[in-house]
């Protein structure tokens, strides 16, 4: 009887044992749990410690855009706006478009698309290959380019138009120094040897034909006379010649 009691009382003994294990786990794992959440909480945690820029740049300074970026970071990478960068990227005159990626160890990898440019835009403005018309700090470099107008047509319908004609005037070795649309909304053609050719309203392309029929028939034999021609009639077009005067003299 003695040897029973003495092993009931040292089982009933363990319980307050346990029962406080349990209670350091428990105060643990919350203990533990509060300061994460406080930590993941905190929009600081995990600062973003590197930017890395990727593109091919050839009209935007790599470092102005990684000063940018750095200048936008305003929290770590978990509470880190990202849609935030790349609006500000968007605002500078020569990207088209911005891709921002978290990355671990933190930080951004941003990848840089820029415009490309395919005309000027009036005079003070380029025309990228997708319709964009934007003001970069500088034009003089592109005066090569040819330059494209309309008050009233968009960006992209000049440009469809200009690839019409691109086609038509190259395959007949005519270069292009401006193409657009008059005040009346007549398409306007100014070669590279000051040419004036005027398609004037609505589709163009059945006046183009005409033109490259003509030119191939006969115009081009005294293409270096013409200073204009007009297109604008429905079934044939007027040709203005500079008159040469043939100069005689005696010895």
């Amino acid at each position: 009887m003695m040897k029973t009691n003495s092993s009931a009382g040292l089982v009933s003994g363990a319980f307050p044992v346990t029962r406080l294990l349990f209670f350091l786990v428990a105060s643990t794992v919350i203990v533990s749990f509060s300061i994460w959440c406080l930590y993941l909480f905190d929009k600081d945690t995990m600062p973003i410690t590197s930017v890395y820029i990727e593109g091919d740049l050839k009209h935007t300074n790599v470092s102005h855009l990684k000063s940018e970026v750095e200048k936008s970071i305003d929290a770590g990478l978990l509470y880190l706006n990202t849609r935030q960068i790349r609006k500000i990227l968007l605002a500078e005159p020569w990207i088209e478009e911005v891709f921002v990626r978290k990355v671990w160890p933190p930080g951004l990898r941003v990848k840089i698309i820029e415009k490309v440019p395919v005309a000027k835009w009036g005079s003070h403005a380029l025309l990228s290959s997708s319709g964009t018309v934007f003001e970069p700090e500088e034009l003089g470099r592109f005066n090569n380019l040819v330059t494209l107008f309309s008050l009233h047509d968009s960006p992209k319908n000049v440009i469809d138009n200009f690839l019409i004609v691109r086609k038509v005037f190259e395959h007949c070795g005519v270069l292009i120094k401006h193409f657009g649309a008059t005040d009346r909304g007549e398409w306007l053609v100014l070669t590279r040897s000051d040419k004036r050719i005027n398609l004037g309203r609505g589709d163009i392309k059945n006046k183009l034909y005409r033109f490259q029929f003509a030119y191939e028939r006969e115009i081009n034999s005294y293409w270096s006379s013409v200073t204009g021609i007009d297109l604008r009639y429905p079934n044939g077009l007027t040709v203005d010649r500079r008159q040469v005067k043939e100069m005689r003299g005696s010895l």
